[in-house]
């Protein structure tokens, strides 16, 4: 992948953060006041969502300085998928009701393994991305 590929596709649109960080800050400010028990387990979901909302604050406030955010963001979904499945498992609960080991491993499969790739490697997909084609070049331009 060209360097000028990479630079097009980690730069982050301003336009995207100002229009997502007041619904963010406004999210991280005032979740915690939403909490009804003061369970450990509670307080454990509200810090990992204030975290997850943190992470996505920042790598979109600048995604070459803050590239490891994303990383991070993909790691939360994986292991929140993780745990969803471990408390299904937990809970005996296979295949109908709300929160059901089918519906974790599924879950799992479809945003966990994606998740966990991009928190790995940096790129969601498994193949190397030197393989790609560039997708702005002009494939009439026989100057190049």
């Amino acid at each position: 992948m060209t360097s000028s590929k990479m630079e097009t596709l980690s730069q982050s649109s301003r336009f995207v953060f100002w229009c997502t960080a007041p619904f963010l800050i406004a999210f991280m400010v005032l979740f915690p006041f939403l909490m009804q028990s003061s369970e450990p387990s509670g307080w454990m979901v509200v810090v990992g969502c204030q975290v997850f909302a943190m992470f996505v604050l920042l790598g979109l406030y600048d995604s070459k300085r803050f590239w490891w955010c994303w990383r991070a963001v993909g790691a939360m979904v994986f292991l929140a998928y993780v745990a969803y499945l471990i408390y299904a498992i937990a809970q005996g609960r296979w295949v109908r009701g709300p929160a059901t080991v089918l519906k974790a491993m599924l879950g799992l499969l479809a945003f966990g393994v994606p998740g966990i790739i991009y928190a790995i490697r940096g790129s969601s997909t498994l193949h190397d991305n030197a393989e790609i084609g560039d997708p702005y070049e002009d494939p009439f331009d026989t100057e190049s």
